[in-house]
């Protein structure tokens, strides 16, 4: 039994000429976000750069620390031997955010973003934030105040609020996150059958938030090892319990700020359960520091990618819970998901009425920002002659990420008005994939003046008209199965099922301007 998150990565290039243009196909996801919040504190996100400059010098800020790191760890062993643990952390100065180094911005901002999505605000007079980095294997552990653990024997464990890891590169062996806490090993309560524990497996720069108190740890496996493996870890801190650490050793950026859209942290919510019919031995785990018994849930995970074709790494989360314990989908959104599984299958079952229904909302787009994507289209085209997107159905069209509107369009209207129009219509928050956002245009001299009938290819198809219906006459989408036509007014969106059979009606006159939306639901069951 094996449920999945049905993933398309917002990433199709390794370009950096507009990172707008990858942000089409981001996954956007409330459901699986705040199931995996509430119930672990985990959050994912994707760092995308929209600068090379940038993450060179991430990377190069990496290198200094750990050729740093290196240089001290030798001096520390010609003066103490093995006697003396080996460790060095560095403090985040977040009064001078303005200046901050790359890497201690991207620390700062994953802190700041996730805190705030976990209902915690960082507030720089309370809180202080810790980081180091890691190239080595430790055992399970969780984060605490590690020299005031030891000098105390074990009794004192103090924890910080927030933590998390930022990774350096791809690898094969994930970091490993239990539902227990040293109290749930000290009560002896880690055999309990409804548990639940996470693999993560590296992708380079995604950051990672957890609870730290939780037991976690890289899992050396030897089948899968790499030449490196290197972890940004932090965690954050009240003030008066931080633990001593060490100024930064980063230059600032005093001369070269790091600008807002240098980069950007996109959420990840591809979540890949699994379901597991006995609990790890985690005495084992905990007691003797032996992870083999891990092995066999990487080799499954990586066997399961290699089969079906999918990049191992685009998934942020891999969940292996007892049936008592597990996020059922089917629980959660009931036949809904059936209905989807048939869209996959373009097929509707006679029970099928959910995804089958059309909804129209008024208003979505507001009139001048109607009148600004037009004159862009017009601008781009050049002439009165539009070019063929779609030219199986001689489509005029222009994408939407091609013109100056796009950001705005995005944050604007998107975000604010078709998301929520979109969450009211079918009373879920899914994750969603946006497959395509163009401008059709039809006219009777230069462009098509209607569509012939077909089916779209994604689940659902939002079309808004951009201008005035006295622009133009006829027109409108006419749905085959029940004969009926819907006409659309300035900044008007039509919700259905890019799978019902429809048909754009030809105008006679005029010249008619719709936005459409080809958009995935992006899981299966």
């Amino acid at each position: 039994m094996y449920t999945y998150l049905k993933i398309r990565m917002f990433l199709d290039t390794d370009e950096y000429d507009n990172i707008h243009h990858h942000l089409r196909n981001i996954l956007l996801s409330k459901n699986a976000q705040a199931i995996m919040k509430k119930r672990t504190k985990m959050i994912v996100y994707d760092t995308v750069f929209n600068n090379n400059d940038r993450e060179k010098e991430l990377i190069d800020n990496v290198d200094y620390i750990l050729d740093y790191q290196n240089k001290a760890f030798h001096e520390h062993e010609k003066k103490y031997g093995n006697t003396k643990r080996f460790f060095m952390n560095f403090r985040l100065d977040t009064a001078n955010d303005e200046c901050l180094s790359m890497l201690e911005k991207l620390i700062f901002e994953n802190v700041k973003r996730c805190m705030k999505e976990l209902d915690n605000e960082f507030d720089e007079k309370v809180h202080t934030i810790e980081y180091w980095l890691n190239n080595k294997y430790y055992s399970i552990h969780v984060d605490c105040d590690s020299e005031l653990y030891q000098n105390t024997n074990g009794e004192i464990l103090r924890q910080g609020i927030h933590n998390g890891i930022i990774y350096m590169d791809d690898n094969y062996e994930p970091t490993f996150i239990s539902e227990f806490t040293r109290e749930d090993r000290d009560l002896n309560t880690v055999q309990r059958m409804d548990s639940a524990f996470v693999l993560s497996f590296p992708k380079k720069f995604r950051c990672i938030a957890f609870d730290g108190r939780n037991y976690h740890g890289a899992i050396s496996y030897d089948k899968h090892q790499k030449e490196k493996r290197i972890v940004v870890a932090y965690n954050v801190w009240v003030k008066e319990s931080c633990p001593n650490t060490n100024e930064s050793i980063l230059s600032t950026n005093n001369t070269n700020p790091i600008k807002k859209d240098d980069f950007a942290l996109i959420d990840n919510n591809n979540y890949f359960e699994n379901i597991v019919f006995s609990p790890l031995n985690y005495a084992e785990i905990f007691e003797k520091d032996t992870t083999n018994e891990l092995h066999q849930y990487i080799d499954y995970v990586i066997h399961q990618h290699e089969r079906n074709k999918v990049d191992l790494n685009t998934a942020g989360i891999y969940i292996f819970a007892s049936p008592l314990s597990r996020y059922s989908l089917v629980d959660e959104m009931g036949t809904i998901c059936f209905e989807i599984k048939n869209l996959n299958n373009d097929a509707k079952a006679v029970d099928d009425v959910i995804l089958w229904k059309k909804y129209t909302y008024k208003d979505i787009i507001p009139h001048e920002i109607c009148d600004k994507i037009i004159k862009s289209c017009e601008e781009i085209a050049g002439n009165e002659t539009w070019p063929l997107m779609h030219s199986a159905y001689k489509s005029s069209s222009i994408s939407l990420d091609s013109l100056d509107i796009f950001n705005q369009f995005m944050s604007d209207v998107f975000e604010k008005n078709i998301i929520p129009a979109i969450e009211e219509s079918y009373k879920y928050n899914f994750s969603w994939n946006i497959r395509d956002i163009f401008i059709n245009k039809y006219d009777c001299a230069h462009n098509a003046n209607g569509l012939s009938p077909h089916k779209d290819g994604s689940h659902i198809t939002l079309n808004i008209a951009l201008n005035d219906k006295s622009e133009y006459e006829n027109g409108g989408t006419k749905f085959i199965d029940d004969n009926e036509v819907i006409s659309l007014d300035k900044g008007e969106m039509l919700i259905h099922c890019g799978k019902e059979l429809h048909t754009g009606v030809q105008i006679t006159k005029g010249t008619r301007y719709v936005m459409v939306i080809f958009m995935d639901f992006v899981f299966s069951v």
